[in-house]
């Protein structure tokens, strides 16, 4: 059972060695170590300087003319190889090759930048075809490596050393991540893709995120008038889990909300005819109105263009007493006379009306004396009574017409009195003083 997990892992650690330089032969990153300055403890015969394992050639097989590989002395007690990069680079990777059929010679060596140590071998084991790939993903300046143990020899014995750095707008372990959206390509950290800016509408640290307020392809579309703010917008659809004043959803800022308008959608449609949805919801005018409101809003009624209050009342009579004199005499005579003449007709009637019912009654109520209405009495010289007319009396022979419709006879009510119904006229006698007993 031991065996085969042993097995497993070590299949395991092949492949990812398989994948690591499959990576590092892309085109997203370059090895910065190529003929850097170099420095060694010892030299195995003289030949072997440094830059043996920094001049590209990946040969694994050792050669001394010319010399493809470092090789220490094998009595250095401390040996040790180190590569100035010159300048602080964001390491992705570092390649090594070791010495074909003396590939045990890496065991206890250890590989360190900037005097941190990056990897450090016990044996052998994991490596590919003599070759092991070390993920960094750290800056540095200063590779190193030396040897704190014995096996199979005290020698440091190396073919080629790369040390890789991603190209700009990439990032990551070999390089297969590209950069988000910073303000240019070399913004972006080459180990984690953190920018130091982003392009309009991202957010930092790697500006692959819409910044709060943005969302969309490529973060380019604002968001609308979510409730809460901005930041509630959703960052890849734009739409908002409510609206903040009279706003439509679900953007909550192509349209103001049915009966809304103006900036911000604050300002309430008027009473527009046909209803609020005909309100135009930018400036709030209205087709037409209804009722008595006036355009364009039709917010205000048309009275209030001519207010008439209790404070104002003197002072608008004041200015109608200055107007013209023709123009007040004839907005003033004609309701004046108008009134006039009703009254007059009112009067006019009750009176004929009270004259007829008088005359009516006169005529239907019996004298004492069995005489007519319009006779007197006149004292004769034996002492009796007698009827006489009344010299100076008229007669009312006006027509009544008030009770035209009332009268069942139109003839009967304007008929003046039975003309037979007088009296005949007797002599006068009139006794003196001295007649009087």
């Amino acid at each position: 059972m031991a065996d085969c997990r042993c097995v497993q892992v070590f299949m395991f650690c092949v492949f990812t060695q398989i994948f690591i330089r499959c990576l590092a032969q892309n085109t997203h990153m370059k090895n910065v170590a190529v003929n850097k300055p170099c420095g060694i403890s010892t030299m195995y015969n003289n030949k072997n300087n440094c830059s043996a394992a920094l001049n590209g050639n990946t040969n694994t097989y050792y050669k001394e003319f010319p010399p493809n590989c470092i090789h220490t002395m094998e009595d250095d007690m401390s040996p040790f190889w180190w590569v100035d990069l010159g300048e602080k680079v964001s390491i992705t990777m570092i390649t090594i090759y070791g010495r074909t059929n003396f590939l045990d010679r890496m065991a206890c060596d250890n590989v360190s930048v900037d005097g941190a140590l990056v990897e450090r071998f016990t044996d052998v084991s994991g490596w590919t075809n003599d070759t092991y790939t070390i993920p960094v993903l750290r800056g540095g300046r200063v590779v190193n490596i030396t040897k704190d143990c014995y096996s199979d020899g005290r020698t440091i014995n190396i073919c080629e050393v790369q040390v890789w750095e991603c190209l700009d707008g990439w990032y990551g372990t070999g390089c297969s991540h590209t950069c988000g959206n910073c303000i240019t390509n070399s913004d972006c950290d080459k180990t984690t893709g953190q920018c130091t800016s982003c392009k309009t509408g991202f957010s930092l640290p790697n500006c692959t995120d819409c910044e709060n307020g943005w969302y969309g392809n490529n973060c380019v579309e604002t968001c609308g008038h979510c409730m809460g703010g901005n930041s509630t917008c959703n960052r890849i659809n734009g739409s908002c889990p409510s609206c903040d004043g009279a706003f439509t959803p679900p953007l909550c800022k192509d349209n103001c909300e049915t009966g809304w308008y103006g900036h911000n959608c604050v300002e309430t449609c008027g009473h527009c005819m046909g209803g609020n949805s005909t309100c135009d919801k930018i400036n709030g005018s209205c087709p037409s109105c209804d009722g008595a409101f006036t355009p364009p809003l039709c917010k205000d009624y048309l009275s209030s263009k001519f207010p008439m209050t209790t404070s104002n009342t003197s002072s608008s009579i004041q200015a109608g007493m200055s107007c013209d004199n023709d123009k007040e005499t004839v907005s003033v005579a004609g309701p004046v006379a108008g009134a006039a003449v009703g009254c007059s007709v009112v009067f006019f009637i009750v009176g004929a009306v009270f004259s007829w019912w008088l005359r009516k009654s006169r005529s239907q109520q019996p004298s004492a004396t069995g005489s007519s209405p319009y006779e007197i009495p006149i004292i004769s010289d034996s002492g009796t009574a007698r009827p006489t007319s009344r010299p100076n009396e008229k007669v009312d022979t006006t027509p009544d017409y008030t009770n035209i419709g009332y009268t069942t006879n139109v003839y009967e009510a304007l008929k003046a009195p039975d003309d037979n119904n007088t009296t005949p006229y007797t002599s006068l006698d009139f006794h003196t003083q001295s007649d009087v007993h």
